[in-house]
């Protein structure tokens, strides 16, 4: 589909080759954080991968249609998409990220079937494993 888009399979292999790339920084980051795959991880990872073919699909696109339409070289198109495009990709990423934060720290609903937050010290028991 991407390559009847672009008119060329150049330009959706660039696209593809960004996501072997956010998967390095993904398990780089879980490796420094000491963490492991679970059910938020891959979620996670999907949405990162996502995230990542917008952006290239974003960047490719405007920079085709600047060298093609207005006939500039190959990478001012580059530099110019990578600017003018910067402020929706970072849009984007930070709606993303607040949109995941309360998942993270366990104040959605479905993060709470986990591991049960150790009670207070005054409590006999720890709270159910998933609340309601």
């Amino acid at each position: 589909m991407l390559a009847s888009q672009f008119e060329s399979f150049k330009l959706p292999i660039t696209i593809m080759l960004s996501l072997p790339l956010s998967m390095v920084g993904m398990v780089m980051m879980l490796l420094v954080h000491r963490d492991n795959m679970s059910m938020m991880t891959s979620i996670g990872m999907i949405l990162l991968m996502g995230l990542v073919t917008k952006n290239a699909i974003l960047l490719v696109d405007h920079a085709l249609h600047l060298e093609r339409e207005e006939g500039i070289s190959r990478r001012q198109a580059i530099i110019r998409a990578g600017t003018v495009r910067l402020r929706p990709i970072l849009m984007t990423s930070f709606a993303m990220v607040g949109g995941m934060l309360p998942s993270s720290w366990r104040w959605a609903p479905a993060r709470r079937c986990g591991p049960p937050w150790p009670g207070p010290w005054w409590a006999a028991s720890s709270p159910p494993r998933c609340s309601p």
